[in-house]
């Protein structure tokens, strides 16, 4: 599929997030119609009606579409509310998260039963708690659990595919591997395509995305190799270059352009087969690490950012156990370092 740069500009979101194909608001009437009715947490769009065929025909399309609509779900990952500008004020620019906000519905109390990764994936994919689903801490980690997502009829992608529907899914998995032992013992696999879904298949936690072969061998065939910039701002460096950096990259050589491309890539091919689709669309970010093009950072080079409210709080000398997360540095950093550090985490705009 080919776009050009600047359609593909148009369909970046902050941090990650994604303004899909225009094909998704063809047909405006419809889509409002599907709106007032959409689920939590999914957009929902109808694409592709054809109005050539009569009054009538156009009804019993969009009778049978309102029936089975496609599915576009967005997921980021450690994206708290003050990011967000239709939450409220913050100097984070988000004018596509907002839109969607304004013209579909907006959340203001709603909460997760377990506020980890994996259990929260699962739960996504099952529709279960986590103590019934059995993923319950995140996987493969020192302390964690190594329970892999299993595939069975009751799956998201199953049930759905059950009801006539295409499945896809890009990004961030986090509810398996491509391992087969683990710990000295034996490990039954789990990945986007084990469990019923097309497009690709990123094994484990994946950091930001970038060491996977898929997305590097994206960026060979453009030329490029994913790198950093030296560190240039005034500032010090608050983290490492394997958690903060520029980016010596374009803008559409990034990991959240690659999955949007793969998004909008399936959305295509979907169509073309004259069912109904669903695709999950699963950024890394604004997780770190935290690695963002010159031109994000400068974007938000004047803009005013203010410390968080407990900047000042007594960290070292209140016991606790957040003692294991206190900066080695803190006492020689100061806010202009930290607000630098933070407009580094600005990936793509919203």
């Amino acid at each position: 599929m080919q776009l050009n740069s600047t359609v593909r500009q148009k369909h970046l979101m902050l941090g990650g997030r994604a303004q899909l194909s225009n094909s998704l608001r063809r047909n405006h009437r419809a889509d409002y119609a599907l709106r007032r009715g959409c689920p939590s947490g999914l957009v929902n769009s109808i694409v592709g009606i054809n109005t050539g065929k009569g009054v009538r025909s156009l009804r019993e399309r969009g009778r049978n579409i309102m029936k089975q609509p496609n599915v576009v779900l967005i997921v980021t990952d450690q994206h708290r509310l003050s990011a967000v500008g239709a939450y409220g004020e913050t100097p984070c620019k988000t004018p596509s998260i907002d839109r969607l906000a304004q013209e579909g519905v907006l959340f203001r109390n709603a909460y997760t039963t377990c506020p980890v990764c994996s259990p929260s994936r699962a739960t996504i994919m099952t529709g279960l708690y986590a103590h019934s689903h059995g993923v319950t801490s995140n996987l493969h980690s020192v302390g964690c659990s190594i329970n892999e997502i299993e595939d069975r009829p009751t799956l998201l992608p199953r049930m759905l595919q059950a009801a006539g529907y295409s499945t896809g899914y890009t990004g961030k998995w986090h509810l398996g591997t491509d391992k087969t032992t683990a710990f000295q013992g034996s490990n039954k696999s789990s990945l986007p395509s084990t469990i019923g879904f097309e497009g690709q298949d990123f094994p484990g936690h994946g950091d930001d995305g970038r060491r996977y072969k898929l997305y590097q061998d994206w960026l060979a065939k453009k030329g490029l190799s994913h790198g950093l910039k030296p560190w240039a701002e005034s500032t010090k460096k608050v983290f490492t270059s394997r958690l903060i950096g520029v980016l010596d990259l374009p803008t559409d050589a990034t990991v959240p352009y690659y999955l949007v491309d793969n998004t909008i890539e399936m959305i295509e091919e979907f169509q073309e087969r004259g069912k109904p689709f669903f695709v999950s669309l699963n950024f890394w970010g604004p997780h770190g690490p935290y690695f963002a093009t010159q031109e994000f950072v400068d974007m938000y080079r004047d803009v005013d950012i203010p410390p968080w409210p407990n900047y000042e709080w007594d960290s070292r000398g209140t016991p606790g156990p957040h003692h294991y997360k206190i900066h080695w540095d803190r006492e020689n950093l100061g806010w202009r370092d930290w607000a630098t550090a933070v407009r580094t985490t600005t990936r793509v705009p919203a």
